[in-house]
């Protein structure tokens, strides 16, 4: 039986459906385990931690049936073809695409689907908080990212797929500066939904996107970076090699104090 609560694209309170984050049919259709950071953080193994099973892909009553239905039947299909195109760039290039590749998409339609997503990985107070937002969302014609919110993409490449709603990060890698941002990792895509710096400042920009007519159909030449999803933590990029070489050096740190 579905569960109610407030939907966390329109605000009304009633019967909520399940939001697959990303679309089901982006890959998205497998059981997964999922594991809250907060049971992470601090923890030595966290391959012993029992996470929440999802039997039917990432995501969660988060959206009531008619938000559900309409964003998936406007903007779905379009993100999926989205999906695809990267998925099969990875592929044919081992997983280290560093080209600029051709993409045949509805720029406005992909981007309103990443928009639609990050209202499911927020809380439902998010959308009051982010009217112009939601209006964007919900006015299928809209244009234009409202001015104060940007979005991100990158080639997730890794062993996880993590998400996780707006947080605050201190940069101390000079990869970016300070950073509020929400984030969705899911190959083959991660995406940035930020007010101010990216997490990575290798992340490509694409809220331009935005600039399109709802029917607009375009050839877009893009070089998208690749970025390791190696661990739980959101906005950190680091390849195992870094952090196995931050362990070390903690170690030693720490072994040095004693």
């Amino acid at each position: 039986m579905a569960p109610s609560g407030t939907c966390h694209l329109c605000g009304r309170y009633g019967k909520l459906s399940y939001e697959h984050v990303p679309p089901r049919a982006a890959f998205n259709s497998r059981p997964l385990v999922a594991t809250a950071i907060d049971q992470l953080v601090g923890c030595d193994e966290p391959s012993t931690i029992k996470g929440r099973v999802f039997q039917r892909g990432a995501g969660a009553y988060t959206l009531c049936p008619q938000c559900n239905s309409t964003t998936g039947s406007w903007y779905g299909p379009e993100y999926v073809d989205w999906v695809y195109q990267g998925m099969n760039i990875l592929v044919a290039a081992s997983k280290a695409p560093s080209l600029f590749y051709n993409f045949h998409i509805f720029p406005l339609r992909v981007l309103k689907q990443i928009a639609c997503m990050f209202f499911s990985v927020n809380s439902e107070k998010f959308c009051s908080a982010q009217r112009d937002l939601q209006r964007f969302v919900l006015d299928r014609r809209k244009r234009y990212l409202p001015g104060h919110l940007r979005i991100f993409t990158f080639y997730a490449v890794g062993e996880r797929a993590r998400q996780s709603g707006f947080i605050g990060r201190l940069d101390v890698s000079g990869r970016g500066g300070n950073s509020t941002f929400a984030e969705i990792c899911f190959p083959p895509f991660g995406y940035a939904l930020t007010v101010d710096n990216p997490p990575d400042d290798r992340m490509l920009d694409i809220s331009y996107f935005g600039l399109y007519d709802i029917d607009k159909f375009i050839t877009m030449t893009l070089r998208l970076p690749v970025l390791p999803v190696i661990n739980y933590v959101p906005g950190d990029y680091r390849t195992q090699k870094d952090i196995d070489a931050a362990v070390e050096a903690n170690r030693v740190a720490s072994s040095v104090v004693e």
